[in-house]
């Protein structure tokens, strides 16, 4: 039986105002930055993968830093090393949001299960007290045929995707639940949306994209598994 899960320290309002603050100075500096991809280019956009972000270091060390004989004319050194640099501060931004994303994730999860064990107590209780109230009654109506009446759940469409392979898919249906089968990483992208609004999914776990997301790019991010996902089409 599920049990309430005791949150010890919860956010307060005047911390949630922060939090927007904080995201607000955050989001103009990332729509100024916005890079839009067309359907070609996110397609056509190399993976990179650990061993190549790897490859990319040593290269620089033997032969930017070292060998410069090996760099083409037509390619600028200094650009070449600010580019690292500037990927670099990308990374380390990405990997503080991400910590964060998972944490506030966390919180919502279970924000949620202890609302939904409030819920159930209410609905068992109205059950009972439909027998002898009929506002009580004809609410219950409404919500058993919104909620707890079902129709056979129609199935999804599976893809295998390669080991950082990328598979393109237009007319999903975002409103049903995009599933990942495996155990690998996905990444999710709206076709013409930005990247910084990627999805990615872990092995094994679902996810309702936006409404709008009829048309997406999938990678697997990973370069040494396989993958599968269901998707459910309009």
């Amino acid at each position: 039986m599920a049990t309430t899960i005791t949150v010890t320290t919860p956010i307060t309002t005047a911390e949630f105002a922060t939090m927007d603050t904080n995201t607000a100075s955050n989001e103009v500096i990332l729509t100024a930055a916005k890079v839009t991809l067309t359907a070609a280019q996110t397609k056509s956009r190399l993976t990179v993968s650990v061993i190549k972000t790897s490859e990319i270091a040593d290269v620089n060390t033997s032969l930017v830093k070292t060998n410069t004989a090996a760099v083409p004319s037509t390619l600028d050194i200094p650009t070449y090393q600010a580019d690292l640099l500037y990927l670099a501060s990308l990374k380390q931004r990405q990997a503080v949001m991400l910590q964060q994303y998972n944490e506030i994730t966390t919180l919502v999860e279970v924000a949620q299960h202890n609302l939904m064990i409030k819920t159930n107590a209410i609905l068992t209780n109205a059950r009972v007290v439909a027998a002898t109230d009929k506002g009580v009654a004809d609410a219950m109506a409404v919500l058993d045929e919104k909620y707890f009446t079902h129709t056979p759940a129609s199935a999804g469409i599976v893809h295998a995707i390669a080991e950082a392979g990328v598979i393109a898919l237009s007319g999903i249906n975002a409103l049903k639940a995009f599933a990942n089968t495996e155990k690998t990483m996905l990444s999710i992208l709206n076709v013409g949306g930005s990247a910084a609004n990627t999805v990615r999914l872990n092995g094994f776990t679902s996810v309702v994209l936006p409404a709008t997301w009829v048309n997406v790019v999938v990678t697997n991010l990973s370069t040494t598994d396989a993958g599968s996902f269901e998707v459910f089409m309009k």
